[in-house]
C-alpha cells in the first residue's frame, strides 16, 4: 500500500511538473512570438511617433525659424534698398538668433555675395573657394531649403547642422540665402536622450544609405548595429525600408534577427530607424520562464494580470498625451490632423459650410516679461475657458502653436464664423485674466476663412494664417477675413 501511495505521489508529481513544464515551455514559445509582435507592431511605431513628436520640437525648428527668415519683409526690403546700413541686418540676425536660441544666423546677398551673421559681415562668398561650395549649390536648388552638416566659420569651425533657405523678392527673383545652424553635439544628446528615454537604439539614414546621425551611446561590443549599418550603406537595407514612408519589420542579421521601425522624414530627406534587438526581449522571457518553473501558477496569474494593467493604463495615458494639450487641454496638431480628414469625409457625403478662425494673443510676450511664464500659462488657460464657452459642442478647437489657437466651425459659413469671432475678441478685451490679486488684460488678433471642397488642410491653414497677418497689420485687436 505504501509503495502504491509512492507510485502515486510519484506518477502524480511526474505529471504535474511535465504539464507545468510542458506549460511553461509553450507559454515561453507563445510569449516569445507575441512579444515579437507586440514590439513591431505597437511599441516600436509608438516609440517612433513619440520621437518624431520630439523631433519636430527639436529639430524642425530651425526649419521653421528658416522659413520665417526667408519671408519676413523687413530682410527682403533691406536687400531691394542695396544692403545700407549693415548693423540693421546684423541686429537682426542676432535678435533670432537670441530669441530662438540658435546656434548661429546668417544672410548671404547674391548681389554683394556679402555674408552676415549675428556678429557682422563675416566675408564675401566666390565660386573657387571650396568652402563657399554649399551656397553655389544652394543657388541651384530645385527645392526652396536643404539641411547641411558643415563647419561653421563664425564658430571657430564648430561642427553644426545648418538649414539653408532660399530667399527671393517679392516677383520671385532669387536674393540670396538666409538661415540658422543647429551645433550637431547638441543634436547627438537629443539622440541619446531618445536612446535613453525609450531604451531603443536609433539611427537617422539618408537616402543613398549613410548613417548621418546616431547616438553616441552605441558600444563597439554591439556588432549587430554596425552590420546594420553596413547593410545601410550597401543598398541592402534600404531596399526593405524605401517600400513605405513607414512600417515594421523583422530584419535578418548574420547572427540575429533584430526588429524594426522605420519612418520617412521628408523634412529631412533621411529615415528614422528605431531598433529592438530580439535577442534582448528573448532574454528576459527566459529569465521569466526560470522563475516560472519556480513559483506556482497563480503568482504568474497575479503578475500578468498586474503587469497588463499597468502597459493598458500606460498606454491609455500615451494616446491622450499624444492628442491633447498638457496645459490647456484642447487638442494638439496630432489631433487635428485626424479630426480634420475625418471632417472633410463628413463634408464629402454631406456637403455644407465650414469656417476656420485662427487667433493670437496680442504681445503675449509682454506677458511672460513682465509678470513671468507662470503668469502667461494662467492667461492660456483663461483663454482656452473663455473660447470653449463661447462655441458650439460640434466646434473643434486646437493649441495650435505658443500662443495660437485654431478653430473649425461645422455648419458655419464665413459670415457667421466672423460674428463668432468677434464675440470671441470682445470676450476676452471684457474678461482679464485674475492672478496673484492682479488684472491682466489681453485682446487677440483673429483671421478668418471658409472652407473650400479643394482645400488641403495646409491651404486652409495658410489661408487663415494670411487673414491673420492682416489683422495683426492693421492694429491687431482685430478680425480680418481670408478675401
Amino acid at each position: 500500500m505504501f509503495k502504491q501511495n509512492k507510485r502515486l505521489i510519484i506518477l502524480i508529481s511526474a505529471l504535474l511538473i511535465a504539464g507545468f513544464l510542458l506549460t511553461s515551455l509553450a507559454s515561453y514559445f507563445i510569449s516569445v512570438a507575441s512579444l515579437r509582435d507586440h514590439v513591431a507592431n505597437n511599441e516600436l511605431p509608438l516609440t517612433s511617433d513619440n520621437i518624431y513628436t520630439e523631433i519636430q520640437r527639436d529639430l524642425l525648428k530651425p526649419i521653421f525659424i528658416s522659413s520665417v527668415m526667408a519671408s519676413d519683409t523687413f530682410l527682403r526690403d533691406w536687400v531691394i534698398r542695396g544692403e545700407q546700413e549693415q548693423t540693421e541686418v546684423t541686429r537682426y540676425l542676432k535678435e533670432l538668433k537670441e530669441k530662438y536660441n540658435a546656434f548661429t544666423a546668417f544672410f548671404v546677398s547674391e548681389q554683394s555675395r556679402n555674408y552676415y551673421h549675428a556678429d557682422g559681415l563675416l566675408k564675401q562668398v566666390r565660386p573657387n573657394e571650396p568652402r563657399d561650395a554649399w551656397y553655389f549649390r544652394v543657388r541651384e536648388l530645385p527645392s526652396d531649403y536643404e539641411i547641411n552638416v558643415d563647419f561653421d566659420m563664425a564658430n571657430n569651425d564648430a561642427m553644426t547642422v545648418f538649414v539653408n533657405y532660399r530667399v527671393y523678392d517679392y516677383e520671385g527673383k532669387f536674393i540670396g540665402v538666409t538661415g540658422v545652424g543647429l551645433a550637431v553635439d547638441a543634436v547627438k544628446k537629443m539622440i541619446t536622450h531618445y536612446q535613453e528615454t525609450y531604451d531603443r537604439d536609433i539611427l537617422f539614414v539618408d537616402q543613398q544609405g549613410g548613417v548621418r546621425l546616431s547616438s553616441a551611446e552605441i558600444s563597439d561590443s554591439e556588432n549587430y548595429l554596425k552590420e546594420l549599418e553596413r547593410d545601410a550603406e550597401t543598398g541592402r537595407l534600404l531596399k526593405e525600408i524605401a517600400v513605405a514612408d513607414a512600417g515594421s519589420f523583422e530584419y535578418q542579421l548574420s547572427d540575429r534577427t533584430v526588429l524594426l521601425n522605420t519612418r520617412y522624414i521628408k523634412e529631412f530627406g533621411w529615415y528614422l530607424l528605431v531598433v529592438q534587438s530580439e535577442v534582448a526581449g528573448t532574454g528576459e522571457l527566459f529569465n521569466t520562464l526560470l522563475i516560472n518553473l519556480a513559483a506556482c501558477a497563480l503568482i504568474t496569474l497575479i503578475v500578468l494580470v498586474i503587469t497588463n494593467f499597468t502597459i493598458s493604463s500606460y498606454q491609455q495615458d500615451i494616446e491622450r498625451m499624444a492628442t491633447t494639450d498638457k496645459l490647456t487641454g484642447l487638442y494638439n496638431r496630432q489631433a487635428l490632423d485626424i479630426l480634420f480628414r475625418q471632417l472633410v469625409l463628413n463634408l464629402k457625403r454631406r456637403p455644407t459650410e465650414m469656417s476656420a478662425l485662427l487667433f493670437d494673443l496680442d504681445h503675449f510676450k509682454r506677458v511672460n516679461d513682465q509678470y513671468g511664464h507662470l503668469a502667461g500659462d494662467a492667461v492660456l488657460e483663461q483663454i482656452a475657458r473663455l473660447t470653449v464657452s463661447r462655441l458650439r459642442e460640434t466646434d473643434i478647437i486646437c493649441r495650435w502653436g505658443g500662443e495660437e489657437f485654431l478653430v473649425l466651425l461645422k455648419d458655419c459659413d464665413i459670415a457667421i464664423a466672423r460674428n463668432m469671432a468677434e464675440e470671441l475678441r470682445l470676450s476676452v478685451l471684457n474678461n482679464p485674466t485674475d492672478y496673484q490679486q492682479k488684472q491682466i488684460n489681453m485682446t487677440i488678433s483673429v483671421g478668418v476663412a471658409g472652407y473650400r471642397p479643394e482645400d488641403t488642410r495646409d491651404q486652409l491653414i495658410a489661408r487663415v494664417d494670411k487673414a491673420l497677418f492682416k489683422a495683426k497689420r492693421s492694429g491687431r485687436n482685430q478680425v480680418a477675413i481670408d478675401d
